[in-house]
């Protein structure tokens, strides 16, 4: 009899664990299958800022490995398939080593839908003692911008300030492409742009970055345009070296050769330019310095006439340029 129980109470034992999901389902009340828990679906959806495109958001539809762009109504406007293979990248970002704060696999700072990151570059961080434009990380409009960083004493790094929404704060926004690069340097050398021509700066998309600049570092700054000796369009923009201006005066003389020695001979002079911070009086900043005493603007014009430049404006914030 003894031997029967024993049997009985064996076949018993593998039978539940043949039947058991996990070992600890035998001490389990019930032996019903469970239902496997879901995760929730993900939506990999992002807004359009531009409130006056057609295209209000999209969406990445991750089963059909496909952009969709959405009007108003969430109806798709056209979808884009992605292919994967052309989306890998095998090269090292060029700034990993500036940047020990970021892992290197952490790809566009960890948020790929709202910046765009194709060699490692650029938002830009001004570096206010050297006067040295450092590139950040590339953003995703049409325009360049110089951030708001915090310097971390820890990590010995410089972290860029968001707002709320993930947002890069700005000290200079839409500063057309083109003005600023990777290390140049404002306070100790002068700087000379090519402006006009296709993926090139304008002159007035210029002449708002000069005035911008002015008023973050609160000093005057002053150059040069020149043009084709054949033609009266401005082609190059110069401006000085802010190192020795105050808010109140710039020295710069047009020394474009010694920046753009290939230029001699194939530019001609045209206009003198600088900046009236808003630091300045209002009625100062509106007219030339010098109508009644000896120096200021109106000698700096009386000394370049002579050069060849023909005309000479003073560039402020809220105004157009003014002709003196």
């Amino acid at each position: 009899m003894k031997r029967q129980v024993l049997f009985l109470s064996m076949t018993t034992f593998f039978a539940l664990n043949a039947l058991a999901q996990t070992p600890y389902d035998n001490f389990a009340p019930e032996q019903s299958v469970k239902p496997i828990i879901e995760m929730p679906k993900m939506h990999f959806k992002v807004a359009n800022t531009n409130l006056n495109s057609e295209i209000r958001s999209i969406e990445f539809d991750k089963n059909t490995l496909s952009l969709n762009l959405l009007n108003e109504s969430d109806s798709v406007l056209k979808s884009i398939t992605l292919n994967p293979n052309d989306k890998k990248f095998t090269s090292i970002d060029p700034l990993t080593e500036k940047y020990y704060h970021i892992s290197p696999y952490a790809y566009c700072m960890n948020n790929p839908i709202r910046y765009i990151d194709p060699n490692g570059m650029d938002v830009y961080r001004f570096d206010d003692k050297t006067g040295e434009m450092h590139l950040f990380l590339q953003t995703d409009d049409d325009f360049d911008q110089i951030g708001r960083f915090k310097y971390d004493k820890k990590t010995d790094t410089y972290v860029l300030k968001t707002n709320k929404n993930g947002e890069a704060r700005t000290r200079i926004d839409n500063i057309e492409k083109g003005i600023l690069s990777d290390g140049m340097n404002f306070k100790t050398n002068a700087n000379v742009w090519e402006v006009g021509g296709q993926e090139q700066p304008t002159v007035e998309g210029f002449q708002n970055f000069a005035i911008d600049f002015s008023e973050m570092i609160g000093r005057e700054v002053a150059g040069f345009y020149f043009s084709d000796p054949e033609q009266n369009d401005v082609s190059y923009i110069h401006m000085g070296k802010y190192e020795n201006n105050r808010y109140n005066k710039s020295h710069s003389t047009p020394s474009i050769y010694s920046v753009r020695p290939d230029l001699y001979g194939n530019i001609a002079p045209h206009t003198s330019w600088h900046t009236h911070p808003s630091t300045a009086p209002l009625a100062d900043r509106l007219r030339p310095s010098g109508l009644t005493t000896p120096g200021g603007d109106m000698e700096h014009k009386q000394n370049h006439v002579p050069q060849g430049f023909h005309t000479f404006i003073i560039l402020t914030k809220g105004y157009p340029p003014i002709l003196y």
